[in-house]
């Protein structure tokens, strides 16, 4: 109830739940007016706000008069049910959806408190229930340190370590000291010494790098007189 508090006025309270407060009481001490509906017709508000407010209340007439619009015998999904883990590292979600063979946006959509694709460490991820144990097992494959980065590749039948080295660019050589012990079994996964793309930012250039070349004169030395 604090934008209540502060305005005293529901429909000023949707608008400033929807643009921010600063916006209403730009609004209300430009024109004067403390009433949604006299702003809304003076178009001090974006058009997202405009319409945010009827919006509510639109859906609030439609819920309380279900049967009256049709909608009463909805048939409503059953919850999803999740597991969780705690994050011991930064980890990359999409090394979490492919262990998990889920799209990176399935395991978005029941952690929407994540906004990148790295999940910093500690952070509670949620995983379909039943799912956790080849989570687990995949996350022990890489090191806690590489888990922001590494791949990791779930082994099919006739997977070689050369054929999986192609398949992701890597040398064979830095594919074997990235998972000791013989070739997994098909089931079980390697890790893959292979960057994802996007939330890490790009290295910083040295000093060496950054630092201009001296200038040169193009300039020829006068002749020598004989």
């Amino acid at each position: 109830h604090t934008l209540w508090d502060r305005y005293h006025d529901w429909y000023l309270a949707m608008a400033a739940y929807d643009c921010g407060p600063g916006c209403v009481d730009k609004a209300v001490t430009r024109t004067g007016y403390a009433d949604f509906w006299e702003l809304r017709r003076r178009g001090v508000f974006v058009l997202e706000t405009q319409n945010y407010v009827p919006i509510i209340l639109a859906m609030t007439i439609v819920t309380k008069n279900a049967s009256e619009y049709g909608i009463d015998e909805i048939a409503y999904e059953s919850p999803l049910e999740y597991e969780t883990i705690d994050l011991t590292s930064p980890t990359n979600i999409a090394l979490a959806a492919t262990a998990l063979d889920l799209p990176v946006g399935s395991l978005r959509e029941i952690n929407p408190a994540l906004r990148k694709l790295v999940a910093p460490a500690g952070y509670s991820l949620h995983v379909p229930k039943g799912r956790l144990p080849v989570l687990q097992s995949a996350l022990q494959v890489v090191p806690e340190s590489k888990r922001d980065s590494w791949k990791i590749h779930r082994v099919e039948r006739g997977d070689t370590l050369a054929s999986v080295a192609k398949r992701y660019a890597v040398t064979p050589a830095s594919l074997a000291a990235a998972n000791t012990g013989e070739f997994p079994q098909e089931g079980e996964f390697l890790a893959i010494p292979a960057s994802y793309p996007g939330d890490k930012p790009p290295a910083k250039k040295t000093a060496a790098a950054t630092k201009k070349p001296a200038a040169t004169s193009s300039k020829k030395a006068p002749a020598k007189r004989s």
